[in-house]
């Protein structure tokens, strides 16, 4: 009701409607409850492109995220280049480099998408793609080689496609609306021309953007894009093959939910069960944000550090946290640096290419 008012007024914007859309997180939880179907979170990023030249930080917010999106290599070039200049020039006590540092935001020395294009498997039965999105590319390469390797694995090539750009997430989460079409249909352009089983992205806002979202906004998304827990739970099924990982002790171990996989890919089941026929025994916790959401995590630092320390308290009798989201690692290594954080296409690596923890492989039957 708040937003159908606002939005069809001809007078400004209402405190409580401003602070209201500012706030939210736009984690798709009110989608997954609303009883009529309502597409809430696309009504939330309507009110903010409305929102988005109201008042002068917002102005400055969208110019900077233009700025570093738009051309996203670039920008972590810029930021790899200040960082080794760090000790010359304070940089980090001035914004925005005071909040890249605490955000725990260190682009990688080696990114991703320097490697080969294409990455053989042997005995390949197929092709797919991997979006690698933003920060995988620039922060956790080391996410996207163990997806790529685990593909490899299961007798997949893997192609990196040149020229992908950020998926536009940030962008359309400021009110950004234009900016972001004009990222959309760089990679539709990127992407349409590959001929592949399916395209994976380890980052779930990444996957729900470049389908469903590219929809909404163009009237087309890449075709084929399948969660990662999805895509390995089929494939492992389809070749009975599973693996048991044993610890060397008995770690206690959580698994923790990004919110885009959890209210819109609907991968909440299979991420379980993947590391169920891995051996691996979860801890029961709550389904609950980290409190990232990107440009959140800026603006309402102080909210996003209270949510966060509700998953560290959470989280304090666990010795390992797996996720399915880079964005959600970035974030609990804020405060959790001491356990052992990881991404389910780390463990799935790992358990097919039979290092770390793993002892034995058998089959499901």
């Amino acid at each position: 009701m708040l937003l159908q008012k606002e939005c069809s007024g001809e007078e400004g914007f209402s405190e409580r409607f401003d602070s209201s859309i500012s706030t939210c997180m736009l984690c798709g939880a009110c989608n997954s409850s609303c009883p009529l179907g309502i597409d809430l979170v696309a009504a939330v990023c309507e009110a903010r492109k409305k929102l988005k030249d109201s008042s002068r930080e917002r102005r400055l917010i969208n110019r900077a995220a233009d700025f570093i999106f738009k051309d996203a290599s670039r920008s972590f070039k810029l930021l790899s280049l200040l960082e080794t200049l760090a000790d010359l020039l304070p940089v980090h006590r001035i914004e925005p480099f005071k909040t890249i540092k605490r955000l725990g935001i260190r682009p990688s020395s080696n990114v991703l998408r320097n490697g080969p294009a294409i990455f053989k498997a042997k005995n390949s039965k197929g092709r797919v793609a991997v979006f690698a999105g933003c920060t995988v590319n620039y922060l956790y390469p080391e996410i996207g080689r163990s997806l790529i390797d685990a593909l490899n694995e299961i007798n997949y090539d893997v192609v990196l496609q040149k020229g992908e750009s950020c998926c536009g997430a940030p962008l359309l989460g400021l009110g950004m609306e234009d900016e972001a079409v004009e990222l959309a249909e760089r990679n539709i352009a990127v992407f349409r021309k590959l001929k592949v089983e399916a395209v994976l992205s380890p980052c779930p806002t990444c996957s729900f953007f470049i389908s469903d979202v590219y929809k909404r906004l163009t009237g087309r998304g890449i075709a084929n894009t399948v969660d990662v827990s999805d895509f390995f739970m089929s494939k492992i099924r389809d070749s009975r093959r599973a693996v048991a990982l044993m610890s060397d002790k008995n770690e206690s171990t959580v698994f923790h939910d990004a919110c885009h996989a959890q209210h819109f890919s609907g991968s909440y089941a299979s991420s379980r069960e993947i590391l169920k026929a891995a051996g691996i025994k979860l801890r029961k916790t709550e389904t609950n944000c980290c409190g990232f959401a990107g440009s959140f995590s800026v603006r309402h630092s102080d909210l996003s550090e209270n949510i966060l320390d509700k998953r560290t308290r959470e989280y304090e009798g666990a010795d390992a946290i797996i996720t399915n989201c880079p964005n959600c690692v970035l974030q609990l290594k804020r405060t959790m640096r001491a356990k052992n954080i990881r991404h389910i296409a780390e463990v799935i690596c790992e358990a097919l290419k039979g290092e770390g923890y793993v002892r034995k492989v058998r089959s499901f039957r």
